[in-house]
């Protein structure tokens, strides 16, 4: 239901990505380098981006995972990771929110954030989850945007470094 609703909402075609669609995930994932390197001790890889689309946290059903993948024209624009009912039932945590490169500033990720909300709200979730590195100034500034607040600052272990984490919080 939430694809549809998606679909019907945004100006855009949405698709549940897949490992079909690796390439085109990978190529529009490598054009933020900078992103990338703040948590990956190597570049980018095919891999990783695997993972990224596969891996689950604990307790989580792939049905609740929702790697999707925004479309103009058949170009992929914007990928968001959503996992529904996590940590906690009525939660969506918000894991990745990446553009391709070329059509960043134009209010296309706002616009699907926009419509995820209302959507996640209308079948009943009542928050929306984020967390960001706190050395992201992008990823606070967009979640800001958004209507995210910061609620609890942590520290986490990637790439076999320990980093600050913000975890943030929107009401739907």
């Amino acid at each position: 239901m939430l694809l549809k609703r998606l679909e019907l909402l945004t100006p855009y075609q949405v698709k549940l990505l897949t490992q079909d669609e690796l390439e085109e995930i990978y190529a529009l994932q490598k054009e933020h380098p900078a992103y990338h390197a703040q948590f990956l001790a190597h570049e980018l890889t095919k891999a990783d981006v695997l993972a990224d689309l596969t891996t689950l946290p604990a307790g989580v059903s792939p049905e609740q995972k929702f790697y999707l993948g925004f479309y103009e024209a058949d170009e992929l624009v914007l990928i968001v990771d959503l996992v529904l009912d996590y940590p906690k039932t009525q939660n969506a945590f918000l894991g990745l929110v990446i553009g391709a490169k070329k059509h960043l500033g134009q209010g296309k990720a706002t616009k699907v954030m926009q419509v995820l909300r209302s959507c996640l709200k209308r079948e009943g979730y009542t928050t929306m989850l984020a967390s960001s590195l706190s050395t992201d100034e992008n990823a606070k500034h967009f979640l800001k945007c958004q209507g995210f607040l910061p609620k609890q600052e942590t520290m986490t272990v990637l790439a076999e470094k320990t980093l600050p984490l913000t975890l943030w919080t929107l009401a739907l």
